[in-house]
């Protein structure tokens, strides 16, 4: 998904060149296109979108996905981020898929000055915990102040104090990112 004020889901299937709408609200503010991600990001390099969410698939080395993980398409979501932008992207279990989270890192090094991962349990995901690398030139994300103006709510799940652990990895995978 990419954000700007508008919210636009891109899914990429190589084998599928059309693009569609999928949901335009009633003011036109928000609008869902389902279309190669990839290609639509060469096409948008005006530094207008706030936040890009990629949740693409894993990389499987065959071509189906493979422009998802090249440095195009890295230098793509820089062009289309304003200045203070930020990208996010899922990276699999880092305990299970530890290199790909390396390498996703090893990408947003490049035209990001602020990377890292954090993560959350995902029970129905394979190893249980999912991990996002994320990247930005403005605030880094783990360094933003967390504010709980919702302490009359009460969450079932969520703790402030459970966000902002998200984003400390264990110790072997930290010093490899540290190392990057």
């Amino acid at each position: 998904m990419l954000y700007n004020n508008n919210v636009i889901a891109q899914n990429h299937h190589t084998n599928n060149t059309t693009s569609f709408q999928i949901y335009t609200d009633i003011n036109n503010e928000t609008i869902l296109t389902g279309t190669d991600g990839a290609k639509w990001l060469q096409a948008h390099n005006d530094n207008s979108l706030d936040i890009i969410f990629i949740d693409s698939s894993d990389d499987d080395d065959d071509g189906n996905n493979s422009s998802l993980f090249t440095t195009e398409f890295y230098q793509s979501v820089a062009r289309a981020l304003k200045k203070n932008g930020l990208v996010v992207k899922q990276s699999g279990c880092s305990f299970m898929q530890q290199s790909a989270c390396l390498s996703t890192l090893k990408h947003l090094k490049t035209y990001f000055s602020s990377f890292g991962l954090y993560a959350t349990n995902v029970p129905t995901y394979v190893g249980g915990d999912m991990s996002f690398a994320w990247g930005t030139n403005g605030t880094p994300l783990n360094k933003a102040i967390f504010r709980n103006e919702y302490e009359s709510i009460k969450c079932v799940h969520y703790h402030p104090d459970l966000h902002k652990a998200s984003f400390k990895m264990p110790y072997s995978l930290q010093r490899k990112i540290d190392s990057i």
